[in-house]
């Protein structure tokens, strides 16, 4: 609990995790195992509607317009 606490506390710790889910993403879009599940989640719809205004987009949107 310590070691997590001190890694999360560094200024590197964001830039790591990012890189970690930057290469498990890739790993998981080029297996072929995997590939389905990756491709077929991105392609998952996700709303948000906020009173009368409602934005429809797939995972993929979302991820590339954050």
């Amino acid at each position: 609990m310590k070691h997590l606490h001190r890694f999360f506390s560094s200024d590197a710790s964001g830039g790591i995790i990012l890189i970690i889910a930057a290469a498990v993403a890739m790993l998981m879009a080029n297996i072929g195992v995997t590939s389905g599940w990756y491709h077929a989640f991105l392609e998952t719809p996700v709303q948000l509607r906020v009173g009368a205004l409602e934005i429809n987009k797939n995972m993929l949107l979302w991820i590339n317009d954050a």
